[in-house]
């Protein structure tokens, strides 16, 4: 769940929806909200389609998640 968590941290950073999201990577909102709640597992296509959508590197996402589980 933290990678969600992670993803929504930078949803919320650069103003990007979960819906617009979806819409980017050609997914409902339900699948994309079930991938965000730790539901469904995020594979590695749709994870380079979330750092696209959101113009953030991977490795950006590993961070805020490493820090989440600090707090």
């Amino acid at each position: 769940m933290q990678e969600g968590n992670a993803i929504k941290f930078f949803l919320r950073k650069t103003g990007v929806t979960q819906r617009q999201l979806a819409e980017f990577m050609g997914i409902s909102y339900q699948y994309l909200n079930q991938m965000l709640k730790g539901e469904r597992k995020i594979s590695k296509k749709r994870m380079q389609q979330v750092c696209e959508a959101l113009e953030v590197e991977q490795s950006d996402i590993e961070r805020i998640k490493e820090v989440m589980e600090l707090v």
